[in-house]
């Protein structure tokens, strides 16, 4: 007979230790259900590629469970554990050989094109979408990251721990990143005019 964990000495009821492993897993497993795709999308927001945000989120996730395996009360204590794997996910992306996202503005990806819908007015929209991504991943990094933020609808003091601010100081950033959109998607809507 294999022993599933730790048991109370009849055999018959689990230890309240093995009770709060196994929900700290359980828990960790939601956790991770709910923010994988989220945490790729951010990083792609901030000018992955999907490998590298798919790579990143995942390095972020694996780090949150070791930390859960070899410390537990470490993991419960976090007091954000969404920012904090946005966090982790963002470090180990920054990580990756070639990657200065500081010194770059990077351009959309060819793979991430929708294909133009039917109808002029779709293919309008679908073109400012396009746009839009397109203007935010040339801002300077942390404004990206502030709008990042932002777009996938989390509070500021994200934004603000993951510059390591004053949440007034991050939002001075986000406002100068709203303010350079607004000009270059003013452009984008006078050449629309102009067609």
């Amino acid at each position: 007979m294999t022993n599933a964990g730790p048991q109370e000495p009849h055999g018959d009821t689990p230890t309240a230790a093995y009770q709060r492993t196994r929900a700290l897993n359980a828990n960790y497993v939601d956790f991770t259900d709910r923010e994988y795709y989220p945490v790729v999308c951010f990083l792609i927001w901030l000018g992955a590629t999907m490998e590298e945000g798919k790579a990143a989120a995942q390095e972020a996730i694996d780090k949150g469970l070791e930390l859960l395996l070899k410390e537990p009360s470490s993991w419960e204590r976090i007091a954000d554990q969404s920012c904090w794997v946005r966090l982790e996910a963002v470090s180990a992306w920054l990580r990756t050989p070639g990657k200065h996202p500081h010194r770059q503005a990077l351009a959309p990806l060819a793979d991430e094109r929708e294909p133009d819908p039917p109808g002029d007015e779709l293919a309008g929209l679908m073109g400012l979408t396009s746009h839009i991504r397109s203007a935010i991943r040339k801002l300077p990094f942390e404004q990206r990251l502030t709008m990042a933020f932002s777009v996938c609808g989390l509070p500021p003091s994200y934004a603000a721990a993951a510059l390591g601010m004053s949440e007034h100081e991050s939002a001075a950033i986000h406002e100068e990143a709203r303010t350079m959109l607004k000009r270059e998607l003013a452009g984008h809507r006078r050449e629309q005019v102009s067609e």
